[in-house]
């Protein structure tokens, strides 16, 4: 990220610790390569800001949240960050919920382009300090809202 001018993640953040974490509570999903590499990751979480309230949100209702998505530079333009995305739709819907919810620094042109080519509506913008690197700005949050069948 840092190559090409965006300072959403830095050497503080995210650390090992976040993806240790990540991974003991069942949370971190790992796309494997035919090659044995590691194509992307991505936190699938029910986390929401308090700050989603600035975009009208009511965060009292669970939602399925994606944290610290990452492609693999070596993978990239192979269809990884949608893979990762169709995994919170299959997670979501398995677990019946619905509304699906995610933010990004509003910096991260490549991200911001693949939430809305995943089919997410931009909901408005939050201002975060991120407690780990002290990053301020402001972010891009952006939310789907899935057709469950009633079966499920």
């Amino acid at each position: 990220m840092l190559s090409v001018g965006n300072q959403q993640w830095d050497s503080e953040y995210p650390a090992n610790s976040d993806f240790q974490n990540d991974i003991n509570n069942k949370k971190l999903w790992v796309v494997e390569m035919s090659d044995g590499g590691i194509g992307g990751v991505i936190a699938i979480t029910n986390d929401q800001y308090e700050q989603y309230t600035e975009c009208g949100w009511d965060i009292t209702g669970i939602a399925m949240v994606p944290h610290r998505v990452c492609v693999n530079p070596k993978y990239r333009k192979c269809g990884i960050g949608q893979k990762l995305y169709k995994q919170v739709e299959i997670i979501a819907r398995e677990r019946g919920i619905n509304c699906l919810r995610v933010d990004t620094y509003n910096e991260n042109e490549a991200m911001c382009n693949l939430i809305l080519k995943m089919g997410y509506k931009f909901g408005g913008n939050m201002e975060l300090t991120f407690p780990k690197s002290g990053l301020k700005g402001t972010w891009n949050c952006y939310e789907k809202i899935l057709q469950l069948n009633n079966s499920e």
